[in-house]
């Protein structure tokens, strides 16, 4: 089985001031979505198939259309194999744990898809500048991710 990594910059999201969006921009909008839902099908059929995993991370700010995107690709999935994660503001247990314990029991098995609304990096870049966790606890989970990573 060959592992490959795809990284998409950005989703363009639906249009959203409804007055400035001609019909047939909408149209082609609606076009576009509905063929990169189908392949979205395909792959997962394909995944399936292969008893591989897939995993999707969103990260973007609060209002930033993840859920929208979300929404849009999880629309004609498959739900038994398909699995949306958003965590919540860590808990103090969650604080005296490694951080990227709260993902790793997320991560997808065979012939699922999974979706993390944030990543384990969310820490080191958001919570800090939002004042959720201190630069000594950022750094520290940082230190502790680097040997977490997924098998070759």
């Amino acid at each position: 089985m060959s592992k490959k990594t795809y990284y998409i910059e950005s989703i363009e999201p639906a249009p959203s001031d409804e007055k400035s969006v001609t019909p047939n921009e909408k149209k082609a909008y609606k076009d576009e979505l509905r063929k990169l839902q189908v392949e979205l099908v395909k792959l997962q059929q394909h995944f399936i198939k292969c008893n591989d995993k897939i995993l999707i991370i969103l990260e973007g700010r609060d209002a930033s259309v993840k859920d929208g995107t979300i929404k849009r690709i999880v629309q004609h999935l498959s739900p038994r194999e398909t699995r949306v994660v958003a965590l919540s503001k860590p808990s103090d247990r969650d604080r005296s744990s490694w951080y990227f314990q709260r993902y790793a029991q997320h991560l997808p098995a065979a012939r699922d898809l999974a979706l993390l609304n944030r990543s384990w990096y969310h820490r080191a870049g958001v919570e800090r500048v939002m004042g959720c966790s201190q630069n000594q606890e950022c750094e520290s989970d940082l230190q502790e991710f680097t040997p977490f990573k997924p098998r070759s």
